[in-house]
């Protein structure tokens, strides 16, 4: 019986609604907090497509490159948020993997599995740990009543 009470009220639109209200509430109370210091995002927009004179999906060259600059810059932590599951070009990818080893500290974003802890990533995930990157789930839950993004998948 409680089983199919915590069912019902998991999947019963009245339920999760009051549980969204809940949530952003409890933001609300707390207020806006600014971003922690020494954080800075690099982001791809239009204006990068115009100074690049690329289109998406750029060459992996151009993210080693990145890497690169970030390690050089004194960056303590590069997060990636774009996947890199599929081989393009060998020079390519030699590019890519050869500055992921560079980096001093990198979390590489994966949106694919074979199995439990099977993540799949160019170069293979045990290769890449094994240099000391990390790897994270980039994929998010749709957004939800007001176009904010509440749970991350386990």
């Amino acid at each position: 019986m409680a089983v199919a009470i915590g069912f019902v009220a998991e999947h019963v639109a009245v339920v999760q609604r009051g549980e969204l209200i809940a949530i952003d509430s409890r933001f609300a109370v707390r207020g806006r907090e600014p971003p922690p210091r020494g954080i800075v995002i690099v982001g791809i927009d239009a204006p990068t497509f115009g100074d690049l004179r690329l289109r998406y999906p750029f060459p992996r060259s151009v993210h080693a490159g990145v890497i690169d600059r970030l390690t050089r810059d004194g960056a303590r932590q590069i997060v990636y948020d774009i996947s890199f599951q599929n081989p393009t070009t060998p020079r390519e990818d030699a590019a890519l993997l050869a500055a992921i080893r560079r980096a001093r500290s990198i979390v590489l974003a994966v949106t694919q599995s074979t199995g439990f802890r099977r993540p799949v990533i160019l170069g293979g995930a045990r290769r890449i740990e094994g240099w000391g990157a990390r790897l994270g789930v980039a994929q998010a839950a749709a957004p939800e009543r007001g176009a904010y993004v509440r749970r991350m998948f386990y």
